[in-house]
Parts: C-alpha cells; structure tokens; sequence
C-alpha cells in the first residue's frame, strides 16, 4: 500500500537473517542444500520417464550454487535471475510431476532402492526443502523490528494469524509467487507480511502485487482514502461511503488493478468499517477546536501536534511507516482531509 525505503539497516537485516537462516538447526535437520541433491539423486534413480531430465537437474544444481545469494537477493536483480533460471527450464515445466522419497536419503544404493516413491509437483518439492514455513520464523523478529505489524496491502487487518494452539504466527507472501520463482521462496526481499485475505486474493501477474520496498526517495505512495460523508443521515454509519483513491492521475489503472486484486473498497466499505469510520469522523470533529489546533492556529509550530494524532486517533502522525497500527492510513489520510492541523 506504500512502499518502504530500501535504507543500510534493512540491508543488514536482510543479510543477518541470511546467515542465520537455520544455523541453529539440529543435526538432524535436512539442510536445504541437502535436500535439494538428494532431489537430484530421485530424479536421477527414480524418474526414468521425465522428459528434459538433465535440465531439472540442472535448475536444481544453479539454485544449489546460488543457494547463499539466494537468501538476500537483491531486488534489482531478480528479473535477470529469473531469465537465467528460465533458460535452463521453461516455467511451463515447473507444474511437472516428479517421482522422489524421502528428502533425507540413504547414502547407499540398495537402502534407497527399498524406499518407495511418491508423485508430487516439481516445483514444490523445492519450496518444501528449502523449508519456506520454518523460513517465515526466521523473518518475524525482523518485521517487528521494522515495525511491520499490518498487512502491507490493505492496512485493514494484522499480518498475524493463530495456528490454534496459543501460537501466533505473520502470516507471509510470495511478492513473486514460488510456482514461477522457486528459487526465491525463503529470500528476504520476496516476503511480504500479509493477511490470509489478501494472500488469498492476490492475482499473479496484476499491477496490484506492488513491490514493497523502494530504493528511491520520496517512496511510492500512490493512495489515498476519503470517507465521504455526504451523503451522512441521522448518524447512519451506513450511508457513508469510504472512498479508495489514487493520489494522481498517473496512478488511476494501478489503482484500479490493486482494488480489483485486493478489494479494498470492498472491505473498508464494510458495516462494522463503516461504523468505525463514523466514530473516527466524530472524534475528529470534536477535536478541531481542541486547545492545540487553536494554539497552532495562532502560533504555527509551537504546538505538540504528536500529542493531538495520538489522543484522537490513536496512532502518530509518522507516515514513514503506516504499518505499525491497523487503519493508520485511513486515520491519517481523513484526519489531514478535515485539516485536524
């Protein structure tokens, strides 16, 4: 929903979590470098009738050499690793059934030989063994960190989730989905905080997959909400409307693809949103004639506005991140709107 600059302490980060990406692992666990020749071994001994083999192996094989830059890999150099990626193997073939066992296999010939195999789809045998979901542990403390709390696409729910059993969980996507980028499944810079809607609704290859992190300044911040009262009656919360807006014209068909991908409209204009924004246009109205917006007023600059945000709405005034708080954005954007100061 608005980008996050790509600044030196993401950076670190990003290459922290690389190292440490299951280090602490027992020596039991199955490296996903280990798994991954241990594929190459099944479709070397088990997939006899698997048309290109070589070039399955050999996808395997460059992911294993890049595997340590695979970790943190770069933004800008996604797409040329996607054609270098493609080159050795179409993205049609990806979708391929392969026949493998176990991920942890024997070191002799007639151990694995007893063993036998399952079918399953390429290309998620490889996100299983570079162990996506243990990944998603490594990267939280790194999302808190950055103050990430929200879903990055809508701000309208917690990028949390409960397995139930009193474990909560960030719920993560693909920003490049692993059925045509395996080999990005556990990088740092292709996870994205998310709620289970909006990663439920996300259409590959739509504008509306933005990417979340900018090298740039200022960032793109190509939205905008307005409730619009107009049309308000009787304190009816239902005959308000919240309207999703691009912040320019330039914008207007990103706009329109990322609210048909992620239906924002749909879910601010809910009943239960609409009652909330009823009771955020009350709180501001009341408090435009507050001590502070009078003293800014008069004196312009003197007053502690941070302190004014924070008693109305609940959440600061810094928009360098709008991801520390659930609705920051629509507080902030219609608090600006009714010039709260």
């Amino acid at each position: 929903m608005k980008q996050l600059l790509l600044t030196s302490r993401i950076k670190s980060m990003a290459k922290k979590y690389a190292k440490e990406l299951f280090a602490d692992k027992r020596s039991d666990f199955i490296q996903p470098v280990d798994g991954l020749k241990n594929l190459i071994i099944d479709l070397q001994e088990v997939n006899d009738s698997l048309a290109e083999k070589d070039s399955y192996i050999k996808y395997l094989e460059t992911i294993i050499l890049d595997y340590p830059r695979l970790k943190n890999l770069n933004i800008s150099k996604f797409t040329t690793c996607k054609r270098k990626y493609d080159k050795i193997l179409e993205e049609s073939k990806l979708t391929a059934k392969i026949k493998y066992r176990s991920a942890d296999l024997p070191s002799i010939r007639e151990e694995r030989d007893k063993l036998k195999p399952v079918e399953g789809v390429f290309y998620e045998q490889i996100v299983n063994r570079m162990h996506y979901k243990d990944a998603r542990l490594y990267l939280a403390p790194y999302m808190k960190m950055l103050g990430v709390q929200t879903c990055v696409y809508c701000n309208n729910s917690e990028a949390v989730y409960s397995d139930g059993l009193d474990e909560a969980y960030y719920h993560f996507d693909h920003w490049l989905p692993k059925d045509k980028y395996p080999f990005l499944c556990v990088c740092f810079y292709n996870l994205y905080p998310c709620c289970s809607n909006c990663n439920g609704h996300k259409l590959d290859g739509k504008k509306g997959s933005f990417c979340l992190y900018s090298k740039n300044v200022p960032v793109f911040d190509p939205f905008v909400f307005l409730i619009d009262r107009s049309a308000l009656k009787n304190d009816d919360a239902q005959t308000l409307s919240v309207l999703f807006n691009a912040r320019n014209k330039v914008d207007n068909d990103f706009r329109n693809d990322y609210n048909t991908v992620f239906r924002i409209e749909q879910f601010y204009n809910s009943p239960a949103k609409k009652r909330t924004c009823l009771q955020l246009i009350k709180l501001i109205d009341k408090h435009k004639g507050h001590y502070l917006t009078a003293t800014d007023a008069s004196v312009p600059g003197i007053a502690d506005k941070d302190e004014l945000w924070k008693e109305v709405l609940g959440v600061d005034e810094n928009e360098e991140n709008i991801f520390t708080d659930v609705n920051k954005k629509l507080k902030i954007d219609t608090a600006k709107d009714a010039k709260l100061i």
